[in-house]
């Protein structure tokens, strides 16, 4: 493949746009707490048009829509508006040349109980008309209303007028398979569920062919060969075990199936030959450092897996020459980015590319094979230039066992990084991982003069099964040390004013920021908790009211004094620093009651709190409004404890 020259030609327009290495602007904080301006950039099967979300706010309209454009013309039409509701837009998928699929989540409410709601649009871009993917009628017989009705899990892309989902029409929890037609909304069951079986799987040939099942923490991955009218157990294990095997999808030949599982302690991919009794796994590709967590990569053409997303960094890994020649030529004119193929038309001749690194939230390329050129389509975020934001360094530190930790320092553009007010951010999860791409929370905060500090501590993600497990019923304790040593090292090495350091976090990040103030309250100023953990019993007594309670208990514990020991409402009476608690009223994740009982009890005690309730407000800030009430809150915070 020859270079790919217009490459070269993007990368030093963007470039030529970069200011002085110490420039340094206030950026505003709407522009950090906009939704991204497009998202979800999906090109149609025959390479002719791109679909996308993107997000407005204006007096007339504020919300997301979805929109097409046709590449040939320019010919822009809005397909789909759904303003800030009840509902947000999930992500489209084309189903075929003339089908555009649209995925939303809510929320719903039965007896007390929240959960999360999933329903799907069928767009006719030929007609214009959407409608559900499971019609009227079809749920007016059903038994029961699907929680989820966007579960596809094959798209058929050789038949233009159906696809394969999931739903438990007949009963909850027990998904069955359908043929659902897109033209008219009717469904055939192919498979009925059973007991246990939460999800299914199908060969590159459309049958159903694997089922897995879980009873309580012990999970089941069955097969049913071609042939064969009966499954067959391919492998037993116990969640968050090292023994996991996790089927990833079949090659073209239907007797090969690839799988991730352990190999010398971190996740790997291998492949299985169905018809081996012995199930041997022939390893495909392993990384000595990290997790492989990311999904398979299948050519359009062949119908066969081509590659691997490899979970670090949007990065891959191709066994197939073509594909590897490919993303080589892009690495080589976009060096410092993570490059992610998003989508491809069936000939491979035309594809959508996202390139982001630690200053860049993102942008999408077009890429035309046959021409040999590629161009921007549009930034994730158009109000955050690339050279305005701030690096990231990745290093590691020791904890104070020597666990070795991987960490990630952003400083302010232009600082010296000495003796600077400081924010230590860690991950929510906390089983996920923080890495150097964008993250417009710790941007924000370096624009504001905030030296930040993000860490893998023990029990994230992508290091490994050890290291994950080193963090089973740690929370409050070794995970909660690893937080604290990275508090450490920046005052060590003197980066950080140690009268200036507030911790800051949401989710389990927000759980870690209060029992550091509990817990090390020499280490902090203050610390802001968003949609924080502040009772483990709570937790795993609400987890009891769905299906993943033995999971909850495997990762937090069961002993009721133990948890209550761990919980920053046991210790609300050690807090002494002011304290930010922030809360959606509609999260489903962690119930609003986890802050609403932490601010009576710092109220009661006289403790300096703020409490915001965001109504309507969720897990994930999913609307402008949410993002800007918190930001905005956190940053007059920040601004009146460190500065």
């Amino acid at each position: 493949m020859r270079p790919l020259l217009q490459y070269a030609t993007v990368l030093t327009l963007i470039a030529a746009t970069s200011l002085p290495a110490g420039a340094t602007e206030r950026i505003p904080t709407e522009h950090f707490a906009s939704l991204p301006d497009f998202g979800s950039v999906r090109l149609s099967p025959d390479g002719t048009r791109l679909g996308a979300i993107a997000n407005m706010v204006s007096d007339e309209f504020t919300g997301r829509f979805v929109f097409e454009q046709h590449l040939d013309t320019g010919r822009q039409r809005t397909l789909l508006s759904l303003p800030d509701s009840e509902y947000k837009i999930n992500w489209i998928r084309w189903a075929s040349d003339r089908h555009l699929l649209v995925s939303f989540w809510g929320r719903d409410d039965v007896r007390g109980t929240q959960f999360t709601t999933t329903r799907m649009f069928v767009i006719d871009t030929e007609t214009g008309e959407s409608k559900n993917a499971l019609s009227t009628s079809v749920l007016r017989r059903a038994k029961n209303i699907p929680q989820y009705q966007d579960q596809v899990i094959d798209l058929m892309p050789e038949d233009e007028d159906h696809i394969l989902m999931q739903a438990d029409l007949g009963a909850p929890s027990r998904p069955d398979v359908y043929r659902v037609n897109l033209k008219t909304g009717k469904v055939r069951k192919v498979e009925t569920g059973r007991t246990g079986v939460g999800s299914w799987g199908t060969d590159r040939q459309h049958r159903v062919r694997i089922a897995i099942h879980r009873d309580e923490t012990t999970i089941k991955i069955y097969e049913r060969g071609v042939d064969s009218d009966r499954f067959r157990v391919l492998w037993q294990f116990d969640a968050l075990s090292e023994d996991e095997v996790r089927p990833m999808g079949f090659a073209a030949d239907p007797n090969t199936l690839y799988v991730r599982a352990y190999y010398d302690g971190r996740w790997a991919l291998f492949r299985v030959d169905l018809a081996d009794p012995e199930l041997t796994r022939e390893l495909v590709f392993a990384n000595p450092n990290y997790d492989v967590s990311g999904g398979l990569v299948y050519s359009p053409k062949t119908r066969d897996v081509v590659g691997i997303r490899t979970g670090i960094g949007g990065t891959y890994e191709f066994w197939s020459r073509e594909h590897r020649l490919l993303i080589e030529s892009v690495r080589a004119a976009l060096p410092d980015y993570y490059n992610g193929i998003v989508s491809m038309s069936r000939d491979e001749r035309r594809m959508v590319f996202f390139s982001q690194n630690d200053t860049n939230a993102g942008t999408y390329f077009y890429l035309n094979r046959d021409t040999k050129e590629m161009s921007p389509i549009a930034p994730s975020y158009d109000n955050l230039p690339p050279e305005l934001m701030a690096e990231t360094k990745t290093f590691f530190y020791e904890a104070r066992d020597g666990t070795r930790i991987q960490a990630f320092l952003t400083l302010p553009r232009g600082s010296e990084g000495r003796n600077l007010p400081a924010i230590v951010y860690p991950h929510g999860g906390p089983i996920v991982f923080d890495s150097d791409t964008f993250d417009y929370w710790a941007q924000l905060f370096a624009n504001r003069g905030y030296a930040v500090m993000q860490m893998n501590f023990r029990g994230s993600a992508g290091f490994g099964y050890d290291f994950m497990a080193a963090g089973l019923q740690q929370w409050g304790q070794a995970m909660q040390d690893d937080v604290a040593d990275a508090t450490q090292w920046l005052i060590d090495n003197g980066i950080a004013d140690a009268d200036r350091i507030c911790i800051v976090g949401g989710s389990y990040g927000g759980y870690a920021a209060l029992m550091g103030v509990a817990t090390t309250p020499e280490l902090y100023r203050c610390a802001v908790s968003f949609a924080g953990v502040t009772d483990l019993a709570a937790i795993v007594a609400m987890s009891r009211r769905y299906t993943n309670s033995d999971i909850a208990e495997l990762q937090l514990g069961s002993k009721g004094r133990d948890l209550k020991a761990r919980s920053p409402i046991t210790h609300a009476a050690s807090i002494e620093d002011p304290v930010l608690l922030i809360h959606g009223e509609n999260d489903v994740v962690v119930h609003v009651r986890q802050s609403r009982r932490m601010a009576r009890a710092l109220e009661r005690l006289d403790k300096d709190v703020i409490y915001i309730e965001q109504p309507e407000g969720d897990h994930s800030l999913s609307t402008n409004a949410q993002r800007l009430e918190a930001l905005t809150a956190i940053e007059a915070f920040l601004a009146k404890h460190l500065n």
